[in-house]
């Protein structure tokens, strides 16, 4: 052992055995539940600009009052464009990730469009222009979407059974969703969290240099522990594996084998919890980022036959 790596150690050991250990224990948390566009530079300056109109004079625009707690969603509906006037075959609902926004998932949300489906992107809690002063990892949100499904329907914006797309956080929350609301007929959730804890652990230990010599499972612990008593929600219910179990929506999971961020593992096990009613697609080589851009559109390929598999009606002229 060198001179340097004895110091980390003997720092590792104060930090663990004193109240710096607690302090960073409660910082964490904080981070944790934090709304992304309260703490995030480019989503603050992002949301300075003027909301621009929807780009076809078909599409619409709307905020969802959700809660409790209360927050105001802003779902933006993007309609096919059908010459023969028919309804669309379908509704999908896309959820972006932790930290992004529904502009994110506008080029999967072309694809369906121009399959016949009518595309609804939201920005969910504490994301985007949207409100609300914390997350809950899909506790909260699961009930937040489900009140847009409620509007959406009295909206008639909806056609049948319902398809929700989802990635990471996103992914997770679809499952949940599905969970919750009967009216989702299929998921296709791409690289989800099997559960906070274990998303949480593996993330702090593989993005905060030198944790793996100061965070102990007992520290973990505590920290979602107390983001949960913050953020006023039951993280044991941030458990992805216990809602696919629920659901009888079909679930569609991709993950790269290549992802680092959140190892394929976490669909694996999702797809063991589900049984007949999922399947899983591991892509070669392909890390979080890349399915996150999806720039051949293969994914979106793969969530389109999903799709039309499990949800889609014939068009009513």
């Amino acid at each position: 052992m060198d001179f340097r790596t004895l110091l980390v150690a003997l720092a590792a050991l104060v930090f663990s055995t004193s109240g710096c250990a607690r302090l960073a224990s409660t910082r964490a948390a904080t981070l944790m539940i934090r709304a992304p566009n309260k703490v995030d530079p480019g989503a603050m300056w992002t949301n300075l600009r003027p909301l621009s109109p929807p780009a076809d004079p078909g599409d619409q625009r709307f905020w969802v009052e959700v809660g409790p707690p209360r927050a105001s969603l802003l779902v933006s509906t993007i309609e096919p464009k059908r010459a023969d006037g028919s309804r669309p075959v379908g509704t999908i609902l896309l959820l972006h990730g932790a930290y992004g926004r529904s502009e994110d998932m506008l080029n999967t949300a072309n694809t369906f469009r121009a399959s016949g489906y009518r595309a609804v992107l939201v920005d969910m809690r504490g994301h985007g222009r949207s409100t609300g002063e914390r997350i809950t990892y899909g506790v909260q949100e699961s009930k937040d979407l489900s009140q847009v499904i409620d509007l959406l329907e009295r909206r008639h914006l909806v056609e049948g059974k319902v398809g929700v797309y989802g990635f990471s956080f996103g992914g997770a929350t679809a499952i949940d969703l599905a969970a919750r609301d009967p009216r989702v007929g299929a998921v296709v959730a791409i690289a989800p969290f099997s559960s906070l804890r274990d998303a949480a652990g593996h993330i702090i230990r593989t993005k905060i240099p030198g944790a793996e010599l100061f965070v102990t499972e007992h520290w973990i612990d505590r920290t979602i522990q107390e983001a949960s008593r913050q953020g006023e929600f039951d993280w044991q219910a941030a458990d992805t594996v216990a809602a696919i179990q629920r659901t009888e929506a079909r679930v569609l999971l991709v993950h790269g084998d290549a992802d680092r961020f959140v190892e394929p593992y976490h669909s694996v096990r999702l797809n063991q919890a589900a049984g007949a009613r999922s399947r899983i697609v591991l892509v070669p080589g392909a890390g979080h980022d890349d399915l996150a851009t999806d720039d051949q559109g293969a994914v979106a390929r793969l969530a389109l036959s999903w799709f039309n598999r499990w949800i889609a009606t014939e068009p009513d002229a």
